[in-house]
């Protein structure tokens, strides 16, 4: 967001202006429904969160935020961010000094989504990551975990097809590969000897 957009965002109250206020600030002179198509939401979700003081799910904030080009962390809380928001580009090789930047937006838009949260919500959230990665990596760990990972392709493919099959049909077809890799191996072997 540029300096002069944030002038145009900022309103002139005492208090903490709330996310309605943001909203409409956001619309600006277009209607509701003119807002509503350039976000791609439905003009009454939009509604709602103006009359009915709706709460917008994060899906929502986010396509908003991504549109208008601002913060979710603004949108949400009413913070500005650090640094001014970059206007989004086409996907392009991006310089070191980019990566950062959006690095900084997406660790802005986790903290406002983080902050949104009850804190019984954000202990429950930590420790649910914490299990979760554990798991992760004990999968990693396990024997060829890391070796799953780096197949791509065909490959990464029929390895992922296997998950559909029956347990019978899985063990037809490894000993199907182990007997061509067996076959395989005595032929070069016997083409070896034969040079």
């Amino acid at each position: 967001m540029t300096d002069a957009k944030s002038k145009d965002f900022s309103l002139q109250h005492t208090e903490k202006e709330s996310f309605k206020d943001r909203l409409k600030a956001l619309i600006g002179s277009r209607s509701v429904r003119a807002a509503a198509k350039d976000w791609g939401i439905p003009t009454s979700t939009l509604n709602n969160y103006l009359s009915k003081n709706t709460q917008p799910l994060l899906s929502m904030i986010q396509k908003i935020a991504c549109k208008e080009n601002v913060s979710i962390d603004w949108l949400v809380n009413g913070q500005q961010p650090q640094q001014p928001q970059q206007p989004q580009q086409p996907q392009q090789p991006q310089q070191p000094q980019q990566n950062e930047s959006l690095l900084d937006r997406n660790l802005q838009d986790l903290n406002a989504i983080l902050r949104s949260l009850e804190p019984v919500e954000r202990e429950k959230l930590a420790r649910l990551l914490g299990r979760k990665g554990a798991e992760l990596l004990a999968l990693l760990l396990e024997q060829g975990g890391v070796d799953l990972l780096k197949l791509s392709g065909e490959a990464r493919e029929a390895a992922l097809s296997l998950q559909e099959l029956p347990p019978n049909r899985v063990r037809e077809i490894l000993r199907e590969i182990k007997q061509c890799s067996t076959l395989s191996e005595e032929i070069n072997h016997k083409h070896q000897a034969s040079a």
